[in-house]
């Protein structure tokens, strides 16, 4: 998690307000570092024992291990902290879920509430494809490509049924950035890994012999902006049904 929301009426919460009565700004802030350790530190709002969190507590809050135990005792007593998870040594913040940042939202509903290694496995493959994909959009026509988190993502994560390893993926978006598909329905990377493009990537027909666009047997540029006539280039203000590929 790369953030998550402080709502500015938190010290009105009726446990935390218990806190600050007992403990001062001391149990406040200790409650707000942990969360920040589970934010940073832990997976699905919880931090194992094996972790030692509670030395990375201690040698942060310079609280004596008496105080630290105190305190982290009475935010299990109020569901600050999971009693349960506290109790086998863990540290468990489930209220965390509705203060997590944006991103992370987005990315457990679109790739599933499944085991932290498959899950962790999807997303660092996503960001992979995605970081090749922008890279070698970059490279090729020199601009930002045109994203979209949900919709790409979706499509990445139900094509990688079929493309199973990180190098095929690559060299789909290498023959999809160098093909007419590209060209006709835009260079995205939810179109990329579409099932018509699998399709044609799987039939070794994604990308061919190189084809010229025409109008009306007028050579063209490839982004159908401008057409050739009598030695120069002018404005295209054709119908695209007169276009051919030769």
């Amino acid at each position: 998690m790369r953030w998550f929301q402080h709502i500015t009426t938190s010290n009105q919460d009726l446990a935390l307000k218990e806190i600050i009565e007992k403990y001062s700004m001391t149990g406040y802030g200790l409650y707000w570092i942990c969360a920040e350790l589970v934010g940073s530190q832990g997976k699905n709002y919880r931090i194992k024992g094996e972790k030692n969190w509670k030395k990375a507590l201690k040698d942060l809050t310079k609280l004596s291990e008496e105080e630290l135990k105190t305190i982290l005792d009475e935010f299990s007593t109020l569901d600050l902290i999971n009693k349960n998870a506290y109790k086998q040594g863990d540290l468990y913040i489930p209220k965390m879920k509705k203060y997590s940042d944006d991103y992370t939202k987005r990315s457990r509903r679109v790739f599933g509430q499944g085991s932290d290694n498959v899950r962790q496995a999807h997303l660092l493959l996503f960001n992979v494809i995605k970081s090749y994909f922008v890279s070698s959009f970059k490279e090729r026509f020199k601009k930002e490509p045109s994203m979209d988190f949900g919709k790409d993502a979706i499509v990445v994560k139900k094509a990688m049924n079929l493309i199973k390893t990180e190098a095929m993926a690559k060299d789909l978006i290498d023959q999809f950035l160098n093909s007419e598909k590209g060209l006709r329905c835009g260079y995205s990377l939810a179109i990329c890994f579409s099932s018509h493009t699998l399709n044609l990537y799987f039939a070794g027909q994604l990308v061919g012999e190189k084809k010229k666009p025409f109008f009306k047997g007028m050579p063209m540029t490839q982004d159908l902006k401008s057409v050739l006539v009598d030695g120069e280039w002018k404005p295209f203000a054709g119908s695209s049904k007169d276009i051919e590929y030769k």
